[in-house]
């Protein structure tokens, strides 16, 4: 059975799809985590090397996922302590 060639994907169709990162999957999970009180406001969120061995994956892809959460304001960071849960977000 043939199929109509007007209905087929081109040729690079694979490419156009949305592709879901390392980074989109850690920061889904810790929103997760948020969400579910598993985080509470001002609670410290796992550190780099942690995420990174946690998600099998290379320390600047913890680094970006945790650093993306933190410009969205849904984490914040203080300086020599960690990584935490901004109180609006939990």
């Amino acid at each position: 059975m043939s199929q109509d060639l007007n209905t087929l994907p081109p040729k690079n169709f694979a490419g156009t799809m949305a592709r879901t990162t390392k980074t989109e999957i850690i920061k889904a999970e810790l929103l997760r985590w948020i969400a579910r009180e598993a985080l509470r406001p001002h609670t410290r969120v796992l550190s780099q090397n942690t995420v990174a061995r946690m998600f099998n994956v290379t320390q600047p892809t913890a680094y970006k996922a945790l650093a993306e959460l933190a410009q969205d304001g849904i984490l914040y960071r203080e300086k020599g302590q960690g990584t935490f849960v901004s109180k609006k977000w939990a």
